[in-house]
């Protein structure tokens, strides 16, 4: 991380950005246990020579972090969400330990928003918060159902309309 900002600090020292377009440029968003999702989108808007420099910084953090996958095990969005909901203040190791029994019991948003709260929380007490979690993913579930047919919207804006989904859970969703 400390690389990183360096690179920013280069670029802003040697004037050919201001401070908010080197840290954009340089901008990196950790999903998933150090997944880096790079963001190039001023490459789109720079004259020729700065675009030459965003797609340098692009490839020194291509190269430094790689491509890395997801630590978190699923099968679909809903399985995902799910998953990103309960990692909050918890591990992808736990959070996998978990989910592997509880997609057996809770197969579709359906089976997840009938589902009894205290014996949810009994299977996610391992995660931690799990009153609030349990609450929140039945919650969830229900908007889901109700709201858009059992199906994982895939806009910013709905997926942070559902219960316990706020943005760094939205953009993980979306970006995975």
């Amino acid at each position: 991380m400390l690389g990183l900002w360096k690179l920013a600090n280069k670029y802003y020292q040697e004037g050919n950005f201001g401070p908010l377009e080197a840290f954009f440029l340089c901008k990196m968003t950790f999903m998933c246990n150090n997944k880096v999702e790079i963001t190039p989108f001023l490459c789109y808007t720079l004259p020729k020579d700065r675009k030459m420099k965003a797609k340098e910084v692009y490839e020194t953090l291509l190269q430094r972090f790689g491509n890395r996958g997801c630590e978190l095990n699923f099968n679909n969005n809903y399985q995902l969400l799910v998953a990103v909901i309960l990692s909050a203040r918890c591990t992808d190791k736990r959070v996998n330990i978990i989910t592997k029994d509880l997609f057996e019991h809770y197969k579709t948003p359906q089976d997840l928003a009938n589902a009894n709260i205290d014996e949810l929380q009994k299977e996610i007490y391992s995660c931690g918060f799990y009153r609030n979690k349990a609450k929140n993913l039945v919650l969830m579930a229900k908007d889901l159902c109700e709201r858009f047919d059992g199906v994982v919207p895939s806009n910013y804006q709905d997926l942070v309309s559902l219960a316990g989904v706020g943005r760094k859970t939205a953009n993980v969703v979306m970006y995975v």
